[in-house]
């Protein structure tokens, strides 16, 4: 992409998806830096900023198609799985905004608010 290449490194992070490890080593590599260096914490900081983003973007998309499919689907059970589909990546969304897990709405909530 044209962008700061933080960015790119959080979106390959969050396609990828590497563990801690993995994309520790990568930054090293990538920075030339030892992740004991401020530039390393810095530049950490930055792509974790990013990588955030680009996960609340991709849930964003996913509830978007499965509203989408939800809409045309009429088997009742095809519904409730998709309802627990949405469900699902809210959790993964919840989890970036610190937010309860808790407070997830149940699958029969999301069916019933889908359906409006």
């Amino acid at each position: 992409m044209v962008s700061d290449p933080f960015y790119d490194i959080a979106t390959h992070f969050h396609k990828m998806q590497y563990i801690p490890l993995q994309e520790s080593l990568f930054l090293e590599h990538y920075l030339g830096q030892n992740r004991d260096t401020m530039f390393f914490k810095d530049s950490w900081d930055q792509i974790q900023i990013y990588l955030q983003l680009e996960k609340i973007k991709s849930a964003i998309v996913d509830i978007v198609r499965i509203s989408e499919k939800f809409k045309i689907e009429s088997s009742e059970k095809k519904r409730i799985f998709l309802a627990e589909q949405y469900r699902l990546i809210l959790r993964k969304a919840w989890v970036v905004w610190e937010k309860e897990i808790d407070q997830i709405l149940s699958s029969n909530e999301i069916c019933s608010i889908l359906s409006l």
